[in-house]
């Protein structure tokens, strides 16, 4: 079960036994028990302090690996709030969403992946054949066909291992915005993120100022997120959120914002917002993996067919040399 598979279960269990009158810490140790690994191991910790006399919020502060700023965030809305299940089925859906688009690109990837394995092992075979390649040569065409892709998949791993923040994982952050296709997925679902924080916290209690503040740091692509950070001071300065927000967002967005200001109905409006966000990066993310393989497919043929002219080439060499 994937770890986005394992949160979407557990926070779903975790609010139905709770809206059935479960108590909070029975409820942690019965969801820790599905969970596996070390995010089991977090809910049980969760379950102690909560039993020590802490609260969720706090303890899952002192485990911020297993516990995400999106998770830590929500949980302390819903505790302000009154509304803990709720919450927890929010972050339900979020990782929900999540395990699926992991999925989804998994299962559209496969194939193309094969493809190119075997491709980098096939190509090479007439040179080992027709030419004095050695065997140590022929496995090091191979590893340089590949080296590529593995150089990819490290950096994606490495992205995914670093920390919400810091000067490094903004760099990351500023080329994968710059991505065609993939940047500007990455920008709606950090716009959504931020519109769903937002209405959650606004709907809890906290100021204008605390979930302006809050919903910029929960993670997502920090580039996208600067488009809506300056909310916080406007809000400071006594002036509305959406006169802070830069004008590079989207105007759509903006429009309803100031909507959402003027009717005193801001938050059933960013959570509109979140749905319409998230929505296009679904479209943009399926229109990816729809592409990704395709771009596999190319790159593979491109190098197949320069690998047959090489052979003609080694081939034909020696004959041309007769002939003159």
């Amino acid at each position: 079960m994937s770890p986005a598979k394992q949160r979407a279960s557990a926070y779903t269990s975790l609010a139905t036994m709770i809206e059935a009158g479960v108590p909070l810490e029975r409820s942690l140790e019965l969801a820790s028990g599905s969970a596996r690994g070390a995010f089991a191991r977090a809910l049980k910790a969760v379950a102690a302090g909560v039993a020590a006399g802490q609260s969720m919020s706090e303890t899952m502060e002192a485990h911020p690996r297993a516990f995400a700023p999106l998770d830590r965030t929500l949980v302390t809305a819903g505790e302000h709030s009154g509304h803990l299940p709720l919450c927890l089925r929010n972050l339900a859906d979020w990782h929900g969403f999540r395990d699926h688009q992991q999925r989804q690109l998994m299962s559209n990837m496969l194939l193309p992946l094969l493809v190119l394995h075997a491709a980098a092992v096939l190509a090479p075979l007439p040179r080992l054949f027709l030419t004095g390649m050695t065997g140590a040569q022929y496995g090091m065409q191979v590893f340089g066909i590949l080296m590529v892709p593995y150089i990819i998949a490290a950096v994606v791993i490495v992205i995914y291992s670093m920390p919400n923040s810091g000067p490094a994982r903004r760099v990351l952050d500023h080329v994968a915005i710059r991505i065609p296709l993939l940047g500007r997925a990455l920008r709606q679902l950090a716009l959504s993120r931020y519109f769903l924080v937002f209405s959650v916290l606004n709907d809890a209690g906290f100021s204008a100022i605390e979930s302006t503040k809050l919903a910029a740091n929960v993670g997502g692509n920090s580039v996208a997120l600067d488009l809506l950070r300056g909310g916080t001071e406007s809000s400071r300065q006594g002036r509305r959120i959406s006169e802070g927000f830069s004008r590079r967002l989207d105007a759509e967005y903006l429009a309803q914002w100031q909507v959402g200001e003027e009717t005193g109905m801001l938050s059933e409006t960013t959570r509109r917002l979140s749905h319409q966000a998230a929505e296009r990066g679904q479209m943009l993310i399926a229109d990816l993996l729809k592409m990704t393989p395709r771009i596999v497919y190319l790159i593979i043929v491109i190098y197949l067919a320069y690998m047959i002219v090489q052979a003609v080439k080694t081939i034909y060499a020696p004959i041309q040399e007769l002939m003159y």
